[in-house]
């Protein structure tokens, strides 16, 4: 699981103004990732109909069962989550479940608890 964060790094950015950040999942390997989210991701812009939600689709290969699984390419970033907020805010989290799927290793957050966690310890790192 160490080796893939070692090719993997969600950012989380202060933005704009007002307090905010965005959580990406890079792909730092020279093969692909795939995600495995539930809901969707695409479920979280819905509302706004605007041309984010439509590059989401472009990275969707397909869905399983209830689960939506998107391929990122080598060395890109995909953006997964924004919010407008101090810091990642368990009831805000859109995501169940999250898994990270490389031709080397899976990391698998099955619950909005080890997801939050994830998201502040690599936050912490970041900070180091």
């Amino acid at each position: 699981m160490k080796i893939l964060f070692a090719f993997l790094v969600m950012v989380f950015l202060f933005t704009g103004c007002e307090s905010g950040y965005r959580a990406y999942i890079h792909n730092n390997s020279s093969s692909p990732l795939y995600i495995k989210t539930y809901p969707s991701i695409e479920s979280h812009y819905d509302y706004l109909r605007s041309s984010y939600y439509d590059s989401i689709l472009i990275y969707k290969q397909k869905n399983e069962d209830s689960f939506s699984v998107y391929k990122i390419n080598p060395y890109q970033k995909f953006l997964v989550w924004s919010q407008m907020a101090d810091r990642p805010v368990l009831k805000e989290l859109p995501f169940s479940y999250i898994s990270l799927v490389s031709d080397i290793d899976t990391i698998i957050l099955d619950s909005k608890e080890k997801i939050i966690n994830e998201i502040k310890q690599l936050n912490e790192d970041k900070k180091r």
